[in-house]
């Protein structure tokens, strides 16, 4: 389970893009019979996001579409993909032995420890610089994306690389 902000967060602002295919590979190495969910709250009345998102699906990803709540003035608050992903973590835990946490927000410190005592493995994914203390020490396997970080990524955003990757490639 990944939320789309902490996918994103290690190469944002800095003109690369995650190549989803060979991070897809990267994570389900070595497991069988797994679910990739990836969470967000992103408006989809955009072209452009609408596009990103189909591309997440096509690299095999499951899209969680959180909507934000719409108040009388028009103002919009932003969906909290958090509680929904710890939501979805604990209610399916007699569904899977592992989960893999592509996180380093420490709000999911307690849920990680929960299900260690219930008998799950927990797999955080994660860079150093992102990842929470009160996560780093919650009990569970830490993965840091910084050494495979260079293998994932495409070329520059706006480069031919970007737009030439396809699923499969």
């Amino acid at each position: 389970m990944a939320n789309l902000a902490h996918m994103l967060a290690p190469v944002r602002g800095q003109g690369y893009e995650l190549d989803y295919g060979a991070f897809r590979t990267w994570l389900t190495r070595g497991r069988q019979h797994v679910s990739l969910r990836v969470y967000t709250g992103l408006p989809v009345d955009k072209r452009e996001i609408r596009a990103f998102l189909r591309r997440l699906q096509l690299f095999g990803f499951e899209i969680v579409h959180l909507r934000g709540k719409t108040y009388k003035d028009g103002s919009v608050k932003r969906p909290n993909a958090d509680t929904a992903m710890i939501t979805d973590l604990v209610r399916e835990a007699p569904t899977y032995d592992e989960a893999v946490l592509v996180s380093g927000d420490g709000d999911f410190e307690y849920p990680v420890r929960a299900l260690l005592a219930m008998g799950k493995r927990v797999q955080v994914v994660s860079t150093r610089e992102h990842l929470a203390r009160d996560l780093r020490e919650s009990g569970a396997d830490i993965t840091f994306l910084d050494k495979e970080l260079p293998r994932l990524l495409m070329g520059r955003r706006r480069g031919l690389d970007a737009e030439s990757r396809t699923p499969g490639s």
